[in-house]
């Protein structure tokens, strides 16, 4: 995330604790499904493009086609920044 957000996002959190080498619980069964920011602007463009109509009005779900575990994403932040994912990421 370039910058910080108001509530800090948990991608952020991950790389806080992983740069501070802090060893952290990171739930196995909570699964997400992780979507790129373009993709969401290019649906929401979409719509206000072209307009809702009383049939397809309503809440919409919007993810990524997998998914992922929260300590998956940790592991992957790990990755990135070349953190040490099996000492610091403790899977519950």
């Amino acid at each position: 995330t370039p910058g910080r957000c108001r509530k800090g996002s948990f991608l952020q959190f991950c790389a806080e604790r992983l740069s501070a080498g802090a060893a952290t619980d990171f739930f196995s069964d909570e699964v997400r499904s992780v979507v790129w920011v373009g993709d969401i602007v290019s649906i929401l463009a979409s719509l206000a493009r072209d307009g809702v109509s009383p049939q397809s009005a309503g809440v919409y779900n919007m993810g990524g086609p997998e998914r992922v575990t929260r300590v998956e994403v940790a592991e992957a932040v790990a990755a990135q920044g070349g953190y040490d994912a099996p000492q610091l990421i403790r899977p519950v």
